[in-house]
């Protein structure tokens, strides 16, 4: 094939390579066959700080290629070339007195050094090397000077490639590394991406989606981001059903930054939890108003009853008194658990461990219990345990928690039905369970059962602020057990909590 063509072909070749070093070791392999009299021929870079030349590519072995070894750029034959910018060609490198030692053996005679530059922007040189002296012709130093300046804007791109698929990798760990959800669309709003935060908000996989698309395609994207049309630059709030059958509530930001290709970027936010936090506490504050008033004023009412009425019989005097007791008790729970709320959120929450023998506490707890269930008309039942359970626990915190969970339980339990308190144990933990035939929860509501200020409405107005469980729940991790709850509509709910067990 003539030089030429050659030239030509290896100029189409270089064209299609985007992998540098590929393409590094492509150019030394078409230089040894456009010059034959070359025996060697070594490809060196500039650094990064444009000062050193070190060696990437080497068409024999050598000791200094394989280490890299880097020479100023502004000295020697290399140094030359780039100054030039043009083919230096040394018939006798032991007559030039510029010649040191590039990446060559004692065999050294002569040298074709060509700059890899494109305009006036250096990349490095590419080195042809022969033993004899006077090897190379004036047409070999012409078809390398042609080879170098097609190497040089190969190089640029595939460097430039090498830029972009690394900008490219940093562009998608900074989005997928985000927690908020990110959509991005083109100039025609078609959306060319999304991150994992956003397909696991909308309870979508990236299999899901087929990018780029029109926003219409998807009823989800639609509603999701139609409502700006491109016209609201503030947060705006949305409900979306999702694949689960769930409805979430999401805040969308149309961002101020643009894409290339002036396209809109939309930060979306799971503002479910919020909303629901806020509703909560506005829900609390109105229920606590409600909470402590009526307290407040059925005391006051007994007691203006026995101002007033001068001649009370005894039995009405006590069962005044016992009302005001039992409304008292009642508001100084209230005032407890917003205490402990406050204990919880600040930290200040106080454990006291002991050795204690959980079977025993629990029989205690529940023949405490037993008096008040009675008087709703319900009964209480302990599964006894087999063996003895000793834990490592606070045993005030546990009664307060299996409290409450009993206490909910004959709120819900129908009359003439029996709560039923079981304790298990394996060779790790110990499981206590309070058993319930009441409505039962409903399913959407069971993932918030446990938090702050969440009271579900179970056909019946319960007395409290929905902090009791989140409080049992704050308790028993405190304790280092876990907390869960199990219902079924209809058939009643089993709260359990789980404690780690002490072996004897």
């Amino acid at each position: 094939m003539d030089h030429r063509d050659l030239l030509l072909k290896i100029t189409r070749d270089m064209a299609r390579v985007w992998d540098l070093d590929r393409l590094l070791q492509m150019i030394v392999d078409a230089a040894l066959r456009i010059v034959p009299s070359a025996t060697k021929c070594v490809i060196h870079l500039l650094a990064p700080d444009g000062d050193v030349l070190v060696a990437r590519v080497c068409s024999t072995p050598s000791p200094l290629h394989q280490q890299a070894t880097g020479i100023p750029a502004d000295k020697g034959i290399a140094g030359r070339a780039l100054r030039l910018r043009s083919v230096v060609r040394v018939g006798n490198v032991e007559q030039d007195p510029d010649f040191v030692a590039l990446d060559s053996g004692p065999d050294l005679r002569s040298l074709l050094v060509a700059p890899l530059c494109v305009g006036d922007i250096p990349l490095g040189t590419l080195s042809l090397s022969s033993d004899q002296v006077d090897a190379f012709s004036g047409e070999e130093q012409e078809y390398t000077c042609t080879l170098a300046a097609q190497a040089a804007v190969a190089i640029q791109q595939a460097n430039l490639m090498v830029e972009a698929i690394t900008e490219r990798e940093r562009s998608d760990a900074i989005i997928e590394s985000i927690s908020e959800g990110l959509v991005i669309l083109n100039s025609e709003r078609r959306i060319v991406r999304v991150n994992a935060a956003l397909c696991r908000m909308l309870g979508i996989t990236a299999d899901d989606l087929s990018l780029p698309r029109e926003i219409g395609e998807s009823k989800l994207f639609q509603l999701l981001l139609d409502p700006s049309a491109g016209t609201i630059v503030g947060p705006y709030e949305v409900e979306l059903p999702l694949p689960n059958g769930g409805i979430a509530t999401f805040r969308v930001t149309a961002s101020g930054l643009k894409p290339p290709g002036s396209g809109e970027v939309y930060v979306v936010q799971d503002a479910t939890a919020d909303r629901m936090t806020a509703e909560a506490r506005s829900l609390f504050i109105s229920q606590m108003s409600h909470e402590l008033r009526t307290p407040l004023q059925h005391i006051l009412g007994f007691i203006s009853l026995i101002t007033d009425v001068g001649d009370l019989a005894g039995s009405d005097y006590r069962r005044f008194l016992s009302h005001i007791e039992d409304e008292t008790h009642h508001l100084a729970r209230l005032v407890d658990d917003l205490v402990e709320l406050s204990r919880i959120e600040t930290g200040r929450f106080s454990i006291y461990m002991e050795r204690v023998r959980l079977d025993d506490l629990v029989v205690q707890i529940t023949n405490r219990l037993a008096s008040r269930a009675h008087l709703k008309g319900l009964k209480l039942k302990t599964t006894p345990s087999p063996e003895p359970i000793w834990c490592l626990t606070d045993p005030l915190r546990v009664e307060q928690v299996l409290t409450n969970l009993v206490e909910n339980a004959c709120k819900y339990a129908p009359s003439n039905s029996t709560v039923r308190i079981a304790l298990t144990c394996d060779s790790a933990d110990a499981t206590v369970q309070v058993h319930d035939n009441g409505p039962g929860i409903p399913r959407e509501k069971m993932p918030h059962i446990f938090a702050a200020f969440y009271q579900v409405d179970r056909g019946t107005r319960s007395p409290g602020m929905g902090l009791g469980l989140y409080i049992s729940q704050e308790i028993i991790r405190a304790l280092g057990g876990d907390i869960w709850a199990e219902s079924k509509e209809g058939v009643g709910s089993i709260f359990s909590f789980r404690l780690p067990r002490l072996s004897e």
